[in-house]
């Protein structure tokens, strides 16, 4: 079976992934030992959002027969977002285990949620410029 390079490319991607999920599984354990019994969602599951939406998606488009591009700057503003909420989550947890709160925390899952729609309309106008390149022959109208 032949891999080529982009597909190579993103299962990089999602091995960064992987490997920054299992360090925040460490960092959530260690975290919490010292935390003298006192948890945080947040922290607990602040390896998922690396995880499911970093790993896992990246490796599904590798998987792809035919992946369409190396990544983009939609690619880049998407995991922008990933790193946005995990730091949140991070911090939202740091907060409760040490017992007390910050409203600046709520600032993390708007910042994360803009940049995910930036990088979505990014991605849908790629999509667009696609769609019309091949429309027209391979070249753009004058």
């Amino acid at each position: 079976m032949f891999i080529s390079d982009i597909n190579k490319k993103f299962l990089r991607i999602s091995f960064v992934y992987f490997c920054i999920s299992l360090f925040l599984i460490l960092f959530g354990a260690v975290y919490e030992y010292f935390s003298h019994g006192v948890y945080s969602y947040f922290m607990i599951y602040a390896f998922c959002i690396p995880l499911v939406f970093g790993a896992f998606l990246y490796f599904i488009k590798a998987l792809k027969a035919n992946p369409s591009k190396l990544p983009s700057a939609s690619d880049i503003l998407y995991s922008a977002s990933i790193a946005t909420f995990t730091v949140g989550s991070i911090l939202k947890g740091v907060l409760d285990i040490y017992g007390t709160t910050n409203r600046n925390t709520v600032a993390y899952p708007i910042i994360g949620s803009a940049i995910l729609i930036i990088s979505a309309i990014l991605a849908l106008i790629n999509k667009f410029n696609k769609n019309k390149e091949l429309n027209n022959g391979g070249y753009y109208e004058k």
